[in-house]
């Protein structure tokens, strides 16, 4: 059994020291230095995840991109943790898992990847990127661990739908609503550059048109698949090296 002391900043007017005693047995961790430092950290700042009854009541429709509860690995600064129960929410580009018998939630600012265990899928905070100097919103899926631009990157997000004004006549929905909706982008290493179609992505390339045309029939592309569009995109990047 080790104990541990940490100094945390920020919390009331003072400085609060936190010891922490634990055996580090949680399977959910894999065991290592950067792991145990994770552990240490997760558990000394994260608390239950608080939520505002008045604030749920507003809308209706999830916050989250999948609203089962999947595995997850998370990388933080200083390691990485696994997760069995985990959830991706777009409302506030955090995280929320289940650690311990209790639903934690963690904000964008505290980790730099999430990664879909079982569908090899990862994401990043939206806040990450810019589009015409705003930041985005929501999480951002990525089709690499660490992509090299050019590449192509999906913005998933939440917006709200208000009722309809006759609602009242039609059945309609008389709540606001949580509608999901998701944007790709490819950047080109400076900037975002928004890819609606397969015409967006040709503009990019026009200056290998033939190349662009060869790579889309041989790879039988599907534009309104995010990850053919990366797949393309890493196929020309290589093509044009060779």
């Amino acid at each position: 059994m080790k104990v541990f002391y940490q100094v945390l900043r920020g919390f009331g007017s003072g400085l609060i020291l936190i010891i922490v005693v634990s055996q580090f047995s949680n399977p959910v961790y894999s065991q290592g230095n950067d792991a145990l430092r994770a552990q240490l950290q997760f558990e000394n700042f994260y608390g239950a995840k608080y939520r505002s009854s008045s604030t749920e009541s507003k809308f209706v429709g999830s916050e989250c991109l999948i609203d089962d509860w999947l595995p997850v690995e998370i990388t933080f600064a200083n390691g990485s943790a696994q997760f069995d129960q985990g959830k991706l929410n777009l409302v506030n580009s955090a995280a929320e898992v289940i650690y311990k018998e209790r639903e934690m939630f963690i904000s964008p600012g505290n980790f730099k990847l999430i990664k879909l265990v079982n569908q090899d899928r990862w994401f990043v905070p939206g806040s990450k990127y810019y589009y015409k100097d705003v930041s985005l919103l929501g999480l951002v899926e990525i089709y690499e661990p660490s992509p090299v631009a050019p590449y192509i990157l999906t913005q998933h997000y939440v917006y709200i739908k208000e009722p309809s004004s006759n609602g009242y006549i039609n059945a309609g929905s008389l709540e606001s609503t949580r509608m999901k909706a998701s944007n790709n982008f490819l950047h080109d290493g400076v900037k975002l550059v928004p890819i609606k179609n397969k015409s967006g992505l040709e503009k990019f390339y026009s200056a290998d048109k033939a190349l662009f045309a060869k790579l889309r029939k041989e790879l039988k592309i599907d534009f309104k698949n995010p990850k053919d569009l990366h797949k393309l995109v890493k196929a020309m990047e290589n093509a044009k090296t060779k």
